[in-house]
């Protein structure tokens, strides 16, 4: 499974950063996987859940999630995790 960044996001409640740092909607990418199936988004700024998004299958996926903090955005779907720098 691979995380990814997709496109600038512009919420109202994103955060920006002198360094640059900007919001971007999360991607995921999963292989081998079968059914429905829910993934989870993490923020490493708080180690909280921020968003779950319902999967099928094997798909390559921009979800409605965008985080904007300098850290790491964890993913994991059906047990299986991946982890991005953000």
């Amino acid at each position: 499974m691979d995380v990814w960044k997709g496109g600038r996001a512009t919420g109202k409640d994103c955060t920006y950063y002198g360094d640059g740092g900007a919001c971007y909607y999360v991607g995921i990418t999963t292989s081998n996987f079968s059914g429905s199936y829910q993934c989870t988004i993490l923020g490493t700024h708080n180690n909280q859940v921020f968003s779950t998004v319902r999967l099928s299958g094997s798909v390559k996926r921009q979800t409605g999630a965008y985080y904007g903090f300098p850290n790491s955005v964890v993913v994991t779907c059906d047990g299986v995790q991946g982890r991005l720098a953000w």
